[in-house]
């Protein structure tokens, strides 16, 4: 900061009057590996024009005073030829106008202590409105209707699902679909967040097309408010990563966790990247929702269509969910359209076929006319021969489950374990692959 300062001596001095104050944002910030915190914004505004200077926000940690001090000479913008210095700045807080006074003491700027920083005050109102516009308050509370009671019921099921831990058995490639009740508006589907072990919860969107356009924009990495307008979503997080609100009213009325990292939260995301908390019926179907699937077994996932009757804080609810991609497996044509690259694995098909081919027919050993002939222009699956033993059953069932997506191919590798659990039809020894670990195995 030495040159700047040096170069405020030789600024002519303005009749304006400078006001500064070190104003907190109203809003909290979450950052990877922070808690949360509300930034500090170094604010200035000029007197009489009242012009606003305001500069990057820092976290309270952070030299606050340097970063003032910083601000003040960005805007006064000494590089100018016909800037001008005040001659007087207007300070709140002694402290800060004490170190002022002594970082400025060779330009002859005075600082004193004010009681009243009107034109900092009405910055600081519009600074409020503006975040209250944008991000409207979203604690589970603050909806109109919303009861503690309710807010209690929906912690109840969150902690079920929680300890369920239903992302053991669907991934975010398993849309569910909701048949029954009728789910309110833009709540039709969903996927299970947490087979990633990085986000938990669930993904709730209005239809597939909704999913499948944010599902590629995850893809392409262009997550902006376009692509997650409409969806719902359900998560849970560490206290350091929770809404200090939230955190507020769990504390305060004693409700249920699952643990220290399993703060629930709802946000129902609109346009332009605005996000509200749920309506008091949107939160009564989540708790049903959540308490249904922690009743949900793995045995009833895989029939692909399953019921389950539970009690909500407004009464019973009967769900029914499907999973249309295990019911009416895609083919790898409709995969490939919604985005998802081929498994290179299922090239590997294509030579274990010719290979038996060749075996069975001595007159044609040339693996590579056999490729040419039969396959060139043809669908990979397309066979020419049987499989011979178990071991080749199995290892043609773990082919087709590289084919698919979600839960669909769990199930063909359970079948080719069935088939020759002693074999190894897939890279490592299949014996070792248990029911929990398929999943993994397969992502």
């Amino acid at each position: 900061m030495d040159d700047p300062i040096a170069r405020l001596r030789f600024l002519q001095k303005g009749t304006f009057i400078l006001q500064g104050e070190l104003v907190t944002w109203p809003a909290t910030v979450r950052e990877r590996g922070r808690p949360p915190f509300r930034p500090v914004v170094p604010l200035w505004a000029e007197i009489p024009s009242g012009f606003i200077h305001a500069s990057h926000p820092i976290h309270p940690d952070d030299d606050a005073f340097e970063a003032m001090l910083r601000s003040l000479v960005e805007f006064i913008a000494p590089d100018q030829e016909d800037a001008l210095c005040p001659s007087l700045i207007q300070i709140r807080d002694p402290e800060l106008a004490t170190y002022l006074r002594s970082q400025l003491s060779s330009t002859g700027i005075q600082v004193e202590v004010v009681e009243t920083l009107k034109a900092i005050d009405d910055a600081a109102r519009d600074m409020q409105e503006f975040v209250d516009e944008g991000e409207p308050e979203s604690n589970l509370l603050s909806t109109r209707g919303m009861t503690i009671e309710r807010v209690r019921a929906f912690a109840e099921s969150a902690k079920e699902f929680y300890l369920a831990s239903p992302w053991r058995y669907l991934s975010d490639t398993d849309l569910v679909v909701i048949e029954s009740p009728k789910p309110p508006k833009g709540m039709s589907c969903f996927v299970v967040l947490g087979a990633g072990r990085s986000a938990f919860g669930l993904g709730i969107y209005p239809n597939r097309k909704a999913y499948e356009k944010l599902m590629q924009a995850g893809k392409s990495g262009d997550l902006g408010p376009d692509a997650i307008s409409g969806l719902t979503q359900v998560s849970f997080d560490s206290k350091e990563n929770a809404s200090p609100d939230d955190i507020e009213i769990w504390e305060e009325h004693g409700l249920p966790l699952a643990g220290p990292d399993a703060y629930p939260s709802v946000d129902k995301y609109l346009a332009r990247g605005k996000a509200r908390s749920p309506s008091p019926q949107e939160m009564n179907f989540l708790e049903g929702l959540m308490r249904a699937l922690a009743e949900t077994s793995e045995e009833e996932i895989d029939q692909g269509r399953w019921q389950k009757s539970v009690e909500t804080h407004d009464g019973s609810l009967q769900y029914s969910l499907s999973l249309p991609d295990l019911i009416h497996p895609p083919s790898p044509k409709e995969w490939l359209r919604r985005g998802f690259e081929p498994d290179r694995r299922v090239s590997e098909q294509v030579f274990a076929d010719a290979m038996r081919y060749s075996e069975a027919h001595p007159s044609c050993s040339d693996i590579t006319s056999i490729l040419q002939k039969h396959y060139v222009g043809n669908a990979i699956n397309n066979s020419l021969t049987e499989p011979r033993s178990p071991a080749e059953r199995a290892q043609d069932l773990c082919y087709k489950a590289f084919e698919c997506r979600g839960r669909r191919r769990v199930l063909l590798a359970r079948q080719a374990l069935n088939i020759d659990p002693d074999s190894q039809p897939i890279p490592r020894p299949i014996r070792e692959i248990d029911s929990r670990a398929v999943p993994d195995f397969f992502s």
